[in-house]
Order: C-alpha cells, then structure tokens, then sequence
C-alpha cells in the first residue's frame, strides 16, 4: 500500500492522520466515503472518463472483510504501471533499438491491467498508441507514439493521485471502526 501512498499530497496525509474527523464531515454530519475522492466523470460527452465507476464497483464487491484484495490490487496495479511506462519510455527514448513487437507487447500488458480496474482514460491513451506500431512490419510512427504517451502517462498520474487518495480514506474509515464503502451502481 505504501507505494500508491506515496502519490498522497502531505497536507492530506497530515490533516486525514491528524484530524480525520474534519477531513471525512460531511455538511450533513456523516462520513464521507472513499468513492467521495474518487475522479469525476469527464464533462462532456464522448471523452473517456478516468476512472469507470461500474468497473471499478465490480472490483470493490471483490471485497471481503479480513482480505484486502482492492488494496492488493491496486497496489500491484501502480506498481506494475511504473515498470511497463518505464519499458515504454525506454522504447521511446532509444527507437534504434526499439520493436513494435516489443512495444505492443507493452501495450497489451499495461491495457490489461487498466481495463482491470476501469481506467478507462488510460486504456483510450494505450489505444492510440497501439495504433502507431505497425502489425505486419517493424514500422513505429514515433511522433504519434510519443504524443500519445504523453497522454498516458497524464491520465496514469491523475489516477495515481486519485487512487492514493480513495486508498488514504478507506484505511483512515477502516481504522475509525468503519466498514469499506462498496457503492451500488445501479
């Protein structure tokens, strides 16, 4: 868990371990929950969303008391986002050296463990830049490749902060004596 803490902003750390009561109060005198922390929906129609709320609900009914699998989960999420996105960056960096086939390869890896968690702006990145590596040749369209990395490593550190975030709230609730929110999407 520390490794996604590390993403927390330290007057949040701070005022959420030191005063957790005004942190998590709500207007109407209850808690807040972890999904209060989690990225908005995008603004306007047709723009992928950061985070898909159902997705990331089906992980949250994962869930069991004693077993932290969500925080398990995105543990190894972030942690396996940081060695692709620094495969990647290397690909980018020395392309002399770089495949599409490895690239892609990449690709796939770190979409999969998105679509895992509903980071569905991640995902829309790592598409675009599955369309710059060529399936039948060797070719790369490095331009498209690194603007659309730029996107994706964007979206990855958006994600990174909100997720730290709804982590920092969960743990501070379960510490309170509160049970992990599981939201119903209807």
């Amino acid at each position: 868990m520390e490794r996604l803490l590390q993403f927390l902003d330290p007057e949040f750390r701070r005022v959420l371990d030191q005063h957790p009561e005004q942190e998590l109060a709500r207007p109407d005198g209850n808690l807040k929950t972890e999904m209060d922390y989690l990225p908005p929906p995008p603004a306007q129609a047709g723009v992928p969303a950061i985070l898909d709320y159902n997705q990331f609900g089906q992980l949250l009914e994962l869930e069991e008391p004693d077993i932290p699998i969500v925080a398990e989960i995105l543990e190894e999420f972030v942690k396996q986002g940081d060695q692709i996105m620094n495969q990647i960056l290397m690909q980018i960096q020395n392309p002399e050296t770089s495949s599409s086939p490895t690239i892609r390869a990449h690709i796939h890896q770190l979409k999969g463990s998105a679509l895992n968690i509903g980071a569905q702006e991640m995902v829309a990145a790592l598409e675009a830049m599955r369309s710059s590596c060529s399936d039948s040749t060797e070719e790369v369209n490095w331009q498209q490749l690194g603007g659309s990395f730029q996107w994706l490593q964007h979206s990855y550190q958006v994600l990174q902060y909100h997720l730290a975030r709804f982590s920092a709230v969960r743990n501070k609730r379960k510490e309170l004596g509160h049970s992990p929110f599981i939201p119903s999407f209807g």
